[in-house]
Parts: C-alpha cells; sequence; structure tokens
C-alpha cells in the first residue's frame, strides 16, 4: 500500500517531526496530487500542518492557467491553505540566458522560498518518485557526473545552502505505477501535462525511449539504478562528514570568492580533492547542479601548472592558481564607461556608448494616447520639468519615484523589485531633469513629471538604435 510506503520512507529518512510546517508543492499532475494526499492522510497522526504552493510557469498558455485553478479547488476540497504565483519563465529564462530546465528550476525555487517565509514553514514536500530517481540517474551519467552526481535526487536535502528548511521527497521510493494505482482506487483525478510524453527533452527521451530501450537488456534496469543511486547516496553522506573536516583548514571565504590552500588540498586522496573543489564550487554558484566530473578534472590540471595560471568555467566562474593558493570567483565584469549628455529640446541626442539617440519633440497638439510609460518612448508635463534635462547613467545613493507611488525609493531596489540583472544597470539611460530622475528609460517614469488633465504642453521622448 502506497501510504504505508511513504510512512516508512519518512521514517526511515527522518523527514518530518512533530510541529512541522510542510509547504507541499503542486503541480496539478498525478505524483504531487497522490502526494499532497497522502499527506493530509498522515498529517494527524504525524502532527504536522500543511499548506499548498502552486506555481503557474505560464508554459502552456490556457492549460498551464487550468493547471491553478484545478489546484485551488483541491486546496478548497481538502480544507488547506493554497498560494498560488503566475510567473512568466519563459522571459525569466530568456532574460538570465539561462536552459529551459535550470531557469524552471530557479524559478519554481525562487518561488517556494517566498512561500516558506510567508507561511514560516520548515519543510517543503516534493512529489519526485522512483521513476525519476532512475531517469536522473541515466540523465547525469549521460552527462558525465561524477560519484556524488550518481546519487541521484537527494531524499532530504536544504532548500538553499546553510538554509534550515528542508526540502522532503516522501515519494522517492515509490514506483509510477504504484502513484498511479494510487490515484486509481481512490478515484483521483489530476492534470496531464502533454509536454511529459514529448520527446523533446533529454529527461522525456530518457524515459520514453533510453528506458524501455533498457529494459530490453534487463526488465529490473530501473530497480537497479534506484538502488544505485540509495547505494551512492548513502556513502555520499558519509564523505560529506569526511570532506567538511578538511574544508575547514583548507578553504577560506572572502568578499571577492573563495580561496583553497594548493599544499593542504594536494596532499589528500584524489578522491577528497575532488569532492573539496565539488563542494567550492557548488558553494560559488549556489548550487551543485551541473557541475560535471570534466569540469573538477580541469581544475585539478590546473593545479599542476607551473606559476599563475587560470581556468575558464561555465557560469561566468574564473579559477586562478598562483603560487600556493587556488582562488575561484566569478569573472567580474567589465564596467561600462559612465556618460552624461544634455538632452536637446527639440532635437536629437546621442549616447555612442549604447548606440542610443533620443529624439525630443513638443507637439503642436496634445497627444490622443498618452501611456504611462512605454519601452521606446515616453511623454512628460514640460511644464512640471526643471532645467537642465540630461541624460546619464546612475550613479551612488540615486533615487526614484516611480508612478503611482508615495515617496521615493533607491533606485537600487528598483532594479532588484524590476529583476534587472547586475551587468545591464550600468547600461540603463536616466532622463534626469535638474537633480530628479524622471525616466529609467525602458521601465518606468516618475510621478513628478507625468501628464495630467491639466498639462498644457507636453514632452514627447523617443528612443531609437543609431545607424
Amino acid at each position: 500500500m502506497l501510504k504505508e510506503k511513504v510512512r516508512e520512507t519518512i521514517k526511515k529518512f527522518e523527514m518530518l517531526s512533530p510541529g512541522d510546517r510542510v509547504v507541499v508543492g503542486v503541480s496539478g499532475g498525478p505524483d504531487s496530487v497522490a502526494l499532497l494526499h497522502i499527506l493530509k492522510e498522515l498529517a494527524l497522526q504525524l502532527k504536522v500542518s500543511l499548506s499548498i504552493a502552486h506555481l503557474n510557469h505560464r508554459f502552456r498558455g490556457k492549460e498551464s492557467d487550468r493547471d491553478a485553478e484545478y489546484v485551488q479547488e483541491l486546496a478548497l476540497e481538502l480544507g488547506l491553505p493554497v498560494i498560488v504565483e503566475s510567473r512568466d519563465v519563459s522571459a525569466f529564462i530568456k532574460k538570465e540566458g539561462l536552459s529551459l530546465e535550470d531557469g524552471a528550476r530557479r524559478a519554481r525555487y525562487d518561488f517556494f522560498a517566498r512561500v516558506v517565509k510567508r507561511v514560516k514553514a520548515n519543510k517543503v514536500a516534493l512529489g519526485h518518485n522512483a521513476d525519476d530517481q532512475a531517469e536522473t540517474v541515466l540523465m547525469r551519467l549521460l552527462r558525465g557526473s561524477g560519484r556524488e552526481g550518481l546519487g541521484g535526487i537527494p531524499p532530504v536535502r536544504e532548500l538553499k545552502p546553510g538554509s534550515k528548511v528542508k526540502i522532503i521527497r516522501p515519494l522517492i521510493e515509490a514506483t509510477r505505477e504504484e502513484i498511479e494505482k494510487y490515484l486509481k482506487e481512490n478515484r483521483v483525478k489530476a492534470r496531464l501535462d502533454a509536454s511529459n510524453i514529448e520527446p523533446i527533452y533529454l529527461r522525456n527521451r530518457i524515459r520514453l525511449k533510453l528506458l524501455p530501450l533498457l529494459t530490453k537488456y534487463n526488465p529490473n534496469i530501473k530497480s537497479i539504478l534506484v538502488r544505485t543511486a540509495q547505494i551512492l547516496g548513502e556513502e555520499d553522506r558519509y564523505l560529506e562528514r569526511i570532506v567538511s573536516q578538511h574544508l575547514k583548514r583548507i578553504v577560506k571565504k572572502g568578499k571577492e570568492g573563495i580561496t583553497l590552500d594548493i599544499i593542504k588540498l594536494s596532499s589528500l586522496s584524489l578522491p577528497i580533492q575532488r569532492r573539496i573543489l565539488r563542494e567550492t564550487l557548488g558553494s560559488i554558484k549556489g548550487n551543485k547542479l551541473d557541475i560535471q566530473l570534466a569540469h573538477i578534472d580541469d581544475i585539478l590540471d590546473l593545479l599542476k601548472a607551473r606559476g599563475r595560471a587560470s581556468l575558464d568555467l561555465p557560469g561566468n566562474i574564473l579559477i586562478t592558481k598562483e603560487y600556493r593558493k587556488l582562488s575561484i570567483h566569478f569573472k567580474r565584469e567589465k564596467k561600462a564607461s559612465s556618460f552624461n549628455y544634455s538632452l536637446k529640446v527639440p532635437d536629437i541626442t546621442k549616447i555612442p556608448e549604447l548606440g542610443l539617440s533620443f529624439r525630443t519633440k513638443i507637439p503642436k497638439t496634445r497627444p490622443r494616447a498618452l501611456k504611462k510609460a512605454l519601452k521606446k518612448r515616453a511623454y512628460f508635463d514640460y511644464g512640471r520639468i526643471k532645467a537642465p534635462l540630461s541624460l546619464r547613467n546612475r550613479e551612488a545613493g540615486d533615487r526614484f519615484q516611480p508612478l503611482g507611488m508615495r515617496g521615493s525609493k533607491k533606485l537600487k531596489d528598483f532594479f532588484i523589485d524590476e529583476k534587472i540583472p547586475l551587468k545591464e544597470r550600468e547600461r540603463i539611460p536616466l532622463l534626469v531633469s535638474g537633480k530628479e530622475i524622471i525616466w529609467v528609460v525602458g521601465h518606468r517614469i516618475s510621478d513628478k513629471a507625468k501628464v495630467t488633465n491639466k498639462t498644457e504642453k507636453v514632452l514627447m521622448v523617443e528612443v531609437k538604435r543609431s545607424m
């Protein structure tokens, strides 16, 4: 019986304790819906409280909206609190230059972190199962992961490095077949994601093509992969305790990154060296995902180089070897050239550093459609503008009053709220009136110069790429 298996898994890995507040991540699919129902049945016995979290990735248009509606209805049916958030994850992925899988994962875990804080939870329960485990082991093997990566999906892990909040996976020892049987027997309907049966992602191709092929060679291949992951996972947890003792005497954290003592590192056995380097890379990146064995071996080769040497790794990470010190840090972005140009009215002002030109115009008649802010055009009350008008990039201490907001806020906080990457902030032009920022170009205009019904003269500012 699936419920008993889940109870044993929770006990085996010490996933829950009396008084725990658990956020259950529910996509609406079979796994997460089964998990929610089982935890609801066990909640009183385990003395834990539950709430539901659902992130609408908006990948599938109306179908994604229906998933969100289904989860809300399910929460109402079970009498549980629910938090549903919608986010354009595709735009986030494009903006940050991430892969679909990595971007979706980051968005999902950022969401869980916000929900946990909001409901004061200490556990996040997710619906990964034994089939997911088998697929993950194969996927990581194909990508060249080392021993730790082949340990697969951990039953329990921290939400973020150093976090007291734990992610738990009570279904990790249950098969997809057992989950489907549970839903059928209990007459529970779940949403189906059609993208899971399309062989367009690596995981789907493994599930739909590779695993069925391997099953012909060994019908028990899934259970073998799951068992292998369990064994490697147990050994990993043992080795982690050994590695943590060495980390204290070899690794030093600073403002610029992390440094390692090469002499002390080199005195250790090769397997421990690899694990220390992987752990260190993970602390810089924020996670140990996508760290391949080849990356670790490249760093080990760097240690053998004479004199000063460096190595670039994916994720904008720079490794530098100098004498007896190995440094790991993010590469510093080249700071954009500062600029400050007077805005000519009416005329064209160019910012050659950005390849942009600004055309200004005072229309003879008031334009019919005055939008609050556009990517490439904005309108201002010319009577409320103070001279001089200028275009510049940001300066320390800049503040800004976004349209519709009382008081001002730090420009830095505005950029953070708008999720503007750090490397882009220096290249965003600011339209300044006197000493007031009245337009963060491409984003928001200020309340200080907005057009109202009393506006007599309008200033139009339009930005274009310079030819």
